[in-house]
């Protein structure tokens, strides 16, 4: 039995209609991969902002308490 033209291109196009589903499933991973690493960035960056006002303020009051004396 011999595979006509229309049925390789209706195989083909099956595929490539396959591979855009693919594609968009891929997609929707990898946005939800970028949300969630820029969820855990933003709260990196928030605790090292908190750590480093912490650190500040620590600082001033140990220079403070030199000159207090």
């Amino acid at each position: 039995m011999a595979i006509t033209l229309q049925q390789m291109s209706e195989a083909h196009l099956l595929n490539v209609q396959r591979e855009i589903g693919n594609l968009r499933e891929d997609h929707r991973k990898i946005e939800e991969e970028i949300k969630r690493l820029t969820e855990y960035f933003d709260e990196g960056v928030k605790v090292l902002n908190q750590s480093i006002a912490t650190e500040t303020v620590n600082r001033s009051q140990d220079v403070s308490s030199v000159f207090e004396g």
